[in-house]
């Protein structure tokens, strides 16, 4: 019995939930859509069935992937001739691998390493970067080498997560995460090298895709989009001009008790933690806090989730991709506009009409120079010229 692409194709033409067995490979074609077809290991052992998955197919198998089924079924069907079930097989791994740690000693997998990093580093970072690193490690590092021994780790190990994302067009994931990879070694080579002893050349020297950062601003046909068909949030942050996190977590405390058109961002909640933020809000963006609290209301979140908190950072990219502005993107730029892009849009624009000073302080840079520690002005009337013309300039676009 041979597993082949024409077998594949032959199930495929039968109905859902059909199954077969032939020899101790056991065939079922798959209810969903697209349809699938499973293969199965079948054998008996004290008088009990057992199935091993060898691999699932749907209409365009690879031909790569067919032979390693292939050859995973032989390699099954062989060993059980021998009286040597795939049960056998696992307890023997297992065995193996318990034997390996106590001929070894304790040896930290890279699973237990990122769960120390992620430990330590809790205190010292925002929740939203703590969480995303979180899951770059979950969805992408841990299913590759989570298991393995951290200092068995070879650069080509590395490489293949990186390498990984870049076959599917992912450059910007990519790099990232190679970024994300460097500092984890390096972090765990200077924190404890008698616990932890990484080369931390290994992932200083991953082959990280050297992508276009995409800096460019919107054109007025991608700003009209947004208008058009944003979310109240997506439209909020282009009237703000805001960074994405501290859009989407803007909460009723946030805003001043005697003047509900300002809006402070408090220094332990802004991004370098060493200023706090004042932003001018126009009455178009009260009007879109108050649309976003007609869907859903809440005595804390000005943007709300689907259970009750702030906006999540998945929901708010999966608002941003709602809008399409990849149809709009003009031909002599790389990049479709990004959120981050929007912020750029909203300082090159007050750098355009006023000055590179004060884009920075309406955006709410720290003063440059000497004006951090003695410039205590803090532009209210000029904050309230820019942010009203930026809302004149906008709806004028859709006028």
């Amino acid at each position: 019995m041979k597993i082949s692409t024409a077998q594949i194709k032959e199930y495929l033409k039968k109905k859902g939930g059909t199954a077969k067995r032939i020899q101790n490979l056991w065939i079922e074609v798959g209810t969903g859509n697209p349809k699938e077809i499973h293969f199965r290991f079948y054998w008996k052992q004290s008088g009990r069935r057992h199935y091993r998955h060898v691999a699932s197919f749907g209409a365009t198998p690879k031909p790569k992937q067919v032979k390693m089924a292939d050859e995973k079924y032989q390699t099954m069907y062989a060993n059980l001739r021998m009286g040597i079930t795939p049960l056998d097989t696992e307890k023997s791994e297992a065995k193996a691998i318990k034997w390996k740690e106590l001929e070894h000693g304790y040896r930290l997998t890279v699973e237990q390493l990122f769960e120390e990093y992620f430990e330590v580093k809790k205190a010292n970072r925002e929740p939203a970067g703590w969480i995303a690193d979180q899951q770059r490690y979950r969805n992408h590092i841990h299913p590759i080498i989570g298991k393995v021994f951290a200092e068995d780790v070879r650069r080509s190990d590395l490489n293949k997560i990186i390498q990984r994302l870049v076959k599917a067009e992912k450059n910007t994931q990519a790099h990232y995460i190679a970024r994300f990879l460097r500092a984890v070694w390096l972090w765990a080579f200077r924190y404890d090298p008698d616990k932890y002893p990484l080369n931390p050349e290994l992932a200083a020297s991953l082959d990280a895709p050297q992508i276009s950062r995409g800096e460019r601003v919107a054109t007025k046909a991608e700003l009209t989009r947004i208008l058009q068909v944003g979310s109240p949030l997506s439209k909020a942050l282009l009237y703000m001009g805001n960074r994405r996190m501290d859009t989407r977590q803007m909460g009723w405390d946030d805003f001043d008790e005697d003047d509900k058109n300002w809006l402070e961002i408090p220094k332990e909640k802004y991004k370098r933690k060493e200023k706090s933020h004042r932003i001018y809000i126009t009455d178009t963006v009260l009007g879109l806090i108050a649309k976003a609290q007609e869907i859903a209301p809440s005595n804390t979140w000005c943007f709300v989730g689907a259970r009750g908190n702030c906006i999540s950072q998945g929901t708010q990219w999966k608002q941003w991709q709602e809008i399409e502005l990849e149809e709009l993107r003009p031909k002599n730029e790389e990049h479709s506009l990004r959120m981050q892009d929007v912020r750029r849009t909203f300082f090159s624009w007050i750098e355009e009409h006023y000055s590179y000073e004060i884009a920075g302080v309406v955006s709410g840079h720290v003063k440059p120079g000497i004006g951090r520690t003695y410039g205590k002005y803090e532009y209210k009337k000029d904050k309230i010229k820019i942010m009203k013309r930026w809302e004149k300039y906008l709806n004028s676009l859709c006028s």
